[in-house]
């Protein structure tokens, strides 16, 4: 299978993405203000997409479509990832 470069993730975003939620699994014990911890990883996380777009989600959405029902296969998977920590930023 041939992959476009739209298609490609660079090994340096993946590992970002990682090392972001590797780091999260050991802050969030409650010793370490586990709620603290998971609101900054959320946060950094919601700021690493809105610089990554250069928008905020709602304004992206506007233009590439609802992630659920994106064919697009990374802005599918981002936007969800997105949309779930701005749910989440906002039950807290």
């Amino acid at each position: 299978m041939d992959l476009t470069d739209e298609e490609r993730i660079p090994v340096r975003e993946i590992v970002e993405i990682y090392e972001q939620k590797e780091k999260m699994g050991e802050l969030s014990s409650p010793s370490h203000g586990g709620n603290l911890s998971r609101i900054r990883f959320i946060v950094e996380t919601i700021n690493y997409f809105e610089k990554r777009y250069a928008k905020p989600y709602q304004e992206v959405v506007s233009e590439k479509g609802n992630p659920d029902d994106s064919e697009d296969w990374i802005w599918a998977r981002e936007g969800k990832e997105w949309k779930s920590l701005l749910k989440e930023i906002g039950d807290l």
